[in-house]
């Protein structure tokens, strides 16, 4: 038999059905380049780096998205909000120069040549975007957004992009900024996932580093 406690938390959420849909773009910038490091100092180092470059990107979310959760390292975020496409190009390009800046005044200064140190300056920045449902899910007191959707926005962290930087839009991204790819300079490619092939779309941001 059912508790009370069950009952009303299935009443609730039947109560929630009769709600509609909420909808989000879900937004991820995820920093590579960092490989294992063995000894304790580049470890250290590595995370010290890695923390201000979040930092440095949480400074420029002009959108003022949602920070989910800082997932190694990677910023997970969503927003309701409505925006344009040239709004979230914005957004990335504030992040992306301000991450290449970063790099260039820390490579300039730095006083250690451990391995994160000196690597630093080779780190790349790749953004994942993707528009569909949101819903949460509360374990405890900690509220988060769950379902296929966010499962398909860690999916296309796993790519075959031959890029090391770039902007990757799911297919519902794209139709949700109503883009077309033939003329917005993003390539068309699908991965193989599960049982399936799932189309994606992504720009090179390689190529800005001279713009």
């Amino acid at each position: 038999m059912e508790s009370p406690a069950s009952i009303e938390k299935i009443s609730a959420i039947n109560r929630k059905m009769d709600e509609p849909v909420k909808k989000a773009v879900y937004f991820m910038a995820d920093i590579s380049g960092f490989s294992g490091f063995v000894e304790n100092t580049a470890i250290k180092h590595s995370i010290q780096i890695i923390s201000e470059l979040l930092e440095t990107l949480l400074d420029n979310n002009v959108l003022e998205m949602n920070l989910v959760e800082i997932e190694g390292d990677a910023l997970f975020m969503f927003s309701e909000k409505t925006f344009d496409f040239k709004q979230l190009e914005d957004q990335v390009s504030k992040m992306l120069m301000a991450f290449r800046q970063h790099l260039i005044n820390y490579d300039q200064k730095r006083i250690c040549n451990c391995k994160a140190c000196s690597d630093a300056i080779n780190l790349k920045l790749k953004f994942i975007i993707h528009f569909g449902r949101l819903d949460f899910i509360k374990v405890r007191e900690i509220i988060k957004p769950y379902g296929k959707d966010v499962n398909r926005v860690h999916r296309l962290l796993k790519n075959d992009i031959p890029k090391k930087e770039y902007l990757l839009l799911s297919s519902p991204g794209i139709r949700h900024f109503k883009l077309d790819h033939r003329i917005s300079d993003f390539e068309q490619l699908a991965s193989h996932y599960d049982i399936k092939m799932l189309p994606y779309y992504y720009k090179d941001l390689e190529i800005s580093k001279n713009d």
